[in-house]
């Protein structure tokens, strides 16, 4: 016999580890939420079955998690990385989430519940703060950042739509962060689009701000109709002159045959849906989505453009500051790597690049398929940084 049993504190526990009828097991089901965050008090009896263990494993089945949101703030994560730990390879665990979903124009409101397989929600924890952690480890400014992020999450998994739902349903898996994490992932653009900003906001880096866009599209030869998810950004970095919006697309660089990462959609001009500019999709006007409940819940709302996007840059984003900040970022990624080496791995990516854009057939920041910077530049980027480093070592000491 099975027995679902609701744990609300230490002694629906006791009662659990009590039990000595030899054919009865129990499911747990703990809610570690109170309201839009997780109860301290709650992520105790986590602790409790992870340190009482292996009076527990021959008597449960399985244990069902509620939180508010799949991203778990560090103090929290540590009570959950231990139950893991110990419960992993013994007793399967889930992590379930209710997100909702509203559209005012469409009448429609919606609550779902998505379950995560605890392994899944922490990977996912995991992959982010160890992102956060280089970006910030290695003084990467915001440019820079959303160039290490863009490639990361272009990179992360194949793109896979989930097969048990319509790609449309935005209840998927494949629409959330954590899809891109599951053993045989589950993201499409709306998922690749959710990890951007799950990291540009783990990050918290002021210059640096994350939004989710909807654009609806049709192709100009086949008239096909889609629906697409991509990533409105408000970068300011005076190392790079910069001060302005920007579109990314992770999703348009994944390509899970390329040999290298791509960057033809990253930081993508203000005007990339304009028809003179993107020559083989016709736009129509980007929607923004406002997320609300510790972003649970999220409401699709108008975009109006003029007053969102703006560029009071200095210096205009183009092919060579591209590569100035992927250069930047390698050297500090491969720290023993040659400038040969880095030459010849960004020859690869302006190539792949170059290609990716000719394919989407629209004017971007690329102007030609090999790298502007010379060896000898790509030479001299790195000793600068290097200098800059060897100051900042001399300041603390």
């Amino acid at each position: 016999m099975v027995i679902l049993k609701e744990i609300n504190e230490f002694n629906d526990l006791k009662q659990v580890m009590k039990n000595s009828e030899p054919d009865t097991f129990y499911n747990l089901k703990i809610d570690l939420g109170s309201g839009d965050k997780l109860d301290e008090r709650r992520l105790k009896l986590l602790d409790y079955l992870a340190d009482n263990f292996n009076l527990f494993k021959g008597k449960v089945k399985f244990v069902n998690l509620y939180v508010p949101y799949e991203k778990i703030s560090k103090k929290d994560f540590k009570h959950l990385f231990k139950f893991y730990k110990k419960t992993s390879n013994n007793i399967p665990s889930y992590v379930n989430v209710s997100h909702k979903y509203m559209d005012d124009e469409d009448f429609f409101e919606e609550i779902q519940s998505i379950s995560w397989d605890l392994k899944t929600i922490i990977k996912a924890n995991l992959e982010i703060d160890d992102v956060c952690k280089f970006i910030k480890s290695n003084r990467l400014s915001p440019f820079e950042a959303l160039a290490y992020v863009h490639n990361y999450v272009s990179t992360v998994a194949n793109y896979n739509p989930s097969n048990n739902l319509k790609s449309s349903d935005w209840y998927a898996k494949d629409q959330y962060f954590a899809g891109a994490y599951i053993d045989l992932p589950e993201v499409i653009c709306a998922g690749y689009s959710s990890l951007m900003k799950e990291i540009i906001d783990t990050l918290d880096m002021p210059e640096l701000k994350c939004d989710i866009i909807g654009v609806e599209l049709t192709d100009k030869k086949s008239n096909y109709h889609a629906k697409h998810a991509r990533c409105l950004i408000k970068v300011k970095d005076d190392k790079y002159g910069l001060n302005q919006t920007v579109f990314d697309d992770p999703t348009w660089d994944n390509n899970k045959d390329a040999e290298c990462s791509q960057y033809a959609n990253f930081a993508m001009k203000n005007n990339c849906h304009e028809p003179e500019i993107s020559k083989s999709y016709n736009y129509y006007i980007p929607y923004i989505y406002q997320f609300i409940n510790n972003k649970s819940g999220k409401i699709k709302l108008d975009l109006n453009t003029y007053k969102t996007l703006f560029n009071k840059s200095q210096n205009q984003i183009d092919q060579k500051m591209v590569e100035t900040c992927y250069v930047n970022i390698m050297h500090k990624r491969y720290k023993e790597a040659s400038t040969n080496e880095i030459y010849y791995s960004l020859k690869k990516m302006a190539s792949a690049s170059f290609k990716q854009q000719e394919k989407r057939n629209f004017v971007g920041n690329l102007t030609q398929a090999y790298p502007i910077l010379t060896r000898k530049e790509i030479s001299k980027i790195c000793c600068e940084s290097i200098k800059t480093e060897d100051r900042e070592k001399t300041l603390k000491l």
